[in-house]
């Protein structure tokens, strides 16, 4: 099974190279390793046990453009770091909608983590 997807993963990434021009591999390439560089950290506010501050951790060379957070309650919010204060306890899905931008060029993708307030 672990072959077939391997196989199946060859071929797409290799559709994808020769369906793009050079500069459009190059991009996305350069996107997809942005996304392994690129984590939500968060803790909860010791004062607060609701109350969860959340950070992008990127370590690229570009420059971070924007973050859109959506704290998985139908609450959302932005910036790199912002706080979000939960009506209740349980365990959400967070997700950020992250962009970088590279000379000009924007990349973005999405991270999430689930996390659980008591």
């Amino acid at each position: 099974m672990k072959i077939k997807f391997l196989y199946l993963m060859i071929i797409t990434l290799s559709t994808i190279i020769l369906s793009c021009s050079d500069d459009d591999a190059d991009s996305f390439f350069s996107c997809l390793g942005e996304t392994s560089i690129t984590h939500i950290i968060h803790n909860i506010d010791s004062n607060n046990a609701l109350q969860v501050n959340f950070e992008i951790e990127y370590n690229g060379d570009y420059s971070l453009s924007n973050v859109q957070w959506d704290f998985g309650d139908g609450s959302s919010g932005s910036g790199a770091t912002t706080s979000h204060t939960y009506n209740s306890a349980g365990t959400y899905l967070i997700k950020a909608s992250v962009s970088v931008n590279e000379e000009g060029n924007n990349c973005s993708f999405t991270k999430d983590k689930s996390i659980t307030v008591d």
